[in-house]
């Protein structure tokens, strides 16, 4: 029963300490974001051709995203919880803004 219990917590402690994927995606086309470079505290990588990153949620740390279609971006906390919780992170295209204000 004792290894039992020593079990599930470790399993419990594994699931919280995991890594989150979240897909990085174009607020108009709903495309995935490929190549993007992110940095989250000291974990830093780009996104995968599907749009996925993977970090490991850190309160009140603000995650940096750049891509030269997407420009410089900080995501707040709030905003990347509700990201991990989707599963889905949009972002919109910077150059679609410039064009429209033209």
């Amino acid at each position: 029963m004792k290894n039992i219990l020593i079990v599930c917590l470790l399993f419990i402690w594994i699931q919280a300490h995991s890594q989150q994927t979240i897909i990085l995606k174009d607020t108009e086309t709903g495309e995935p974001i490929q190549y993007a470079h992110y940095l989250y505290q000291n974990q830093k990588g780009t996104s995968t051709p599907e749009g996925e990153i993977s970090i490991k949620f850190i309160t009140a740390e603000k995650l940096q995203i750049s891509h030269v279609n997407y420009g410089k971006l900080e995501i707040s906390s709030d905003r990347l919880q509700e990201a991990i919780k989707n599963g889905v992170l949009t972002l919109t295209n910077h150059t679609s803004l410039y064009s429209q204000q033209q």
